[in-house]
């Protein structure tokens, strides 16, 4: 049996995924020059580099109130800012704004997932923003990080004592089959996993493939999750 430490994993491996991947905000930036902005992108200006993280935020409030064309870019890294600082419900109400404005921008729908999930403590709505990512990606800009992203939490909603067994084998299913994915994309070298990389993402498919093997069989009564 393969022991994972799923939260580290994931902290750990999406770090360099991420870098890998070149991973877009997709939010335009237009004043790069202006201080304000950099205090809220960066903490930091060419005079002063130890600007607090409520500092950023302010900096980032005060172009979101100005409406103009970085208030969108403003508010993805005040939201950013806020879940930094932990502060879960003004991050959400944040990335609602922003999908609102952007629906079809994937990075929102990823970061949000993240807030969702601290916010709930569970997986089960997560999973859903996380897969709105996936789904509004560009297939020829793969993004490696959102499918494993999935497949950890499917793996860990599975685990939950809450999930009834069909859900737990359909959770377990989409696990193996995201790690699959990446498998996949990085043999057509479309992402560049290193060989630890790929050898855990093989673990995470054994581990779910064990889970979903050890499980008895399905309920017939019981719904299981849609993705």
């Amino acid at each position: 049996m393969i022991k994972i430490n799923y939260h580290f994993t994931l902290s750990v491996f999406l770090a360099t995924l991420i870098a890998q991947s070149g991973h877009a905000l997709d939010i335009a930036i237009t004043g790069d020059e202006d201080p304000i902005l950099r205090i809220c992108i960066e903490g930091e200006t060419p005079e002063r580099t130890d600007f607090s993280l409520a500092e950023q935020i302010d900096a980032c409030t005060a172009l979101v109130e100005q409406d103009n064309a970085d208030a969108p870019g403003a508010l993805f890294f005040r939201a950013i800012h806020f879940q930094e600082g932990q502060q879960w419900e003004n991050a959400l109400e944040d990335w609602n704004r922003l999908i609102e404005l952007t629906p079809n921008n994937p990075s929102v729908w990823c970061y949000r997932s993240k807030t969702v999930r601290n916010l709930t403590g569970t997986d089960r709505y997560a999973i859903r923003d996380i897969t709105r990512a996936i789904e509004l990606t560009d297939p020829a800009r793969p993004r490696p990080h959102y499918i494993l992203t999935r497949a950890l939490m499917a793996i860990e909603l599975a685990i939950a004592d809450t999930s009834a067994q069909n859900e737990k084998k359909t959770l377990l299913q989409h696990a193996a089959s995201d790690t699959q994915q990446l498998l996949l994309l990085d043999d057509k070298k479309k992402i560049g996993l290193t060989s630890a990389q790929r050898q855990l993402v093989l673990d995470l498919q054994a581990e779910a493939k064990r889970r979903r093997a050890a499980l008895p069989p399905a309920d017939k009564n019981q719904n299981a999750i849609d993705r």
